[in-house]
């Protein structure tokens, strides 16, 4: 009788610190997210990471020409949840709280462009 219960014991603060575990990445990503709803375009580097985290991950997309020859520096921060900001130069100019849902809908938009051309 003693083993069961010792037994169930374990199991159950097992399970009890994975949940934990679980609650604690689900409040930290709900917190992120809400973090990053208080950024507004054209916010600087310096402005976006005095509100928010450092990024999980940055991407450095390039150079753009614009239409008066003007060359502009391209980067990504991505963040867990599946979020990014786009920068041009040192300023925000996009910020995306689902990619996942953003590239659906930009492929059906490319899809649907594709199809009208037929």
């Amino acid at each position: 009788m003693k083993k069961t219960t010792l037994f169930f014991l374990v199991v159950f603060t097992i399970s009890s610190c994975y949940h934990a575990k679980s609650r604690k990445e689900f409040v930290d990503s709900l917190n992120e997210i809400y973090h990053l709803n208080t950024l507004k375009n054209g916010m600087t580097k310096d402005e976006v990471l005095k509100a928010v985290k450092k990024p999980d991950q940055v991407d450095t997309i390039g150079n753009t020409i614009g239409p008066d020859s003007s060359v502009s520096s391209m980067e990504q921060w991505f963040y867990s949840g599946d979020q990014t900001l786009l920068f041009r130069n040192d300023t925000l100019i996009t910020i995306d709280l689902d990619k996942g849902a953003s590239d659906v809908a930009l492929k059906h938009i490319i899809d649907s462009a594709k199809q009208a051309q037929h």
